[in-house]
């Protein structure tokens, strides 16, 4: 296996996000609602991105509602400890090894570019691509990705903090690599789902890709 690209999921894998986007759309509910959901009551809504869900379930003001969900989101990134600090690090040192980088998320638009501008993050991915409005589409995303780098799909690892990532890495054949070092990560379901191999630290991680390095 000689991987010659890699592709980066953000929330849980790039960033200690997750529990942000949850408070986030938690808020978001509860202000245009009037209920507080719990965690597994918010997981219900993901699939499509941010700007998805709203259309579906506020279709009269999801306008509005998105743009409560991202002044909250930005803001709440300067009151929580959420960059991972060997990240910028890890990704120059990719960089300076010849490796191709790009994004997949199922984050919209708007609050991919929140969370990696403010982790200082743009400049070191070639592509990013993000959610969709009508649903899941990391496999696809992740294939469009390989398909412009003219690369072959086991050329390509795929870095991702939930079971989903791993099963789309899976679907699009490229390598899935668990990301088992933010807060919010479960390492054995990562290897459950097929991850080809996980990481609980990001050292470890950065190692095992330089170790393979010619």
């Amino acid at each position: 296996m000689n991987l010659k690209a890699y592709i980066f999921d953000i929330d849980g894998t790039l960033t200690d996000t997750l529990p942000l986007c949850y408070e986030t759309l938690r808020e978001t509910l509860f202000n245009f609602t009037g209920t507080r959901y719990s965690d597994e009551g918010i997981r219900k809504f993901f699939g499509p991105s941010e700007e998805g869900i709203f259309r579906r379930h506020f279709p009269e003001q999801w306008e509005e509602v998105l743009d409560f969900y991202l002044n909250y989101y930005n803001t709440n990134h300067d009151n929580l400890r959420w960059k991972i600090s060997e990240i910028p690090s890890l990704l120059l040192k990719l960089q300076e090894n010849g490796y191709r980088l790009a994004v997949v998320s199922g984050k919209g638009d708007q609050s991919t570019k929140i969370t990696l501008q403010k982790a200082g993050l743009t400049k070191y991915f070639e592509i990013i691509l993000t959610g969709k409005i009508s649903g899941p589409w990391k496999a696809e995303a992740i294939s469009e990705v390989v398909k412009k780098w003219k690369l072959q799909p086991f050329e390509v690892g795929y870095i991702g903090d939930i079971v989903y990532d791993m099963k789309a890495s899976l679907q699009a054949g490229t390598i899935p690599i668990g990301a088992a070092w933010a807060s919010t990560a479960r390492y054995n379901d990562l290897v459950e789902a097929g991850a080809h191999i996980a990481f609980t630290s990001i050292s470890d991680f950065e190692s095992w890709i330089l170790s393979r390095t010619n």
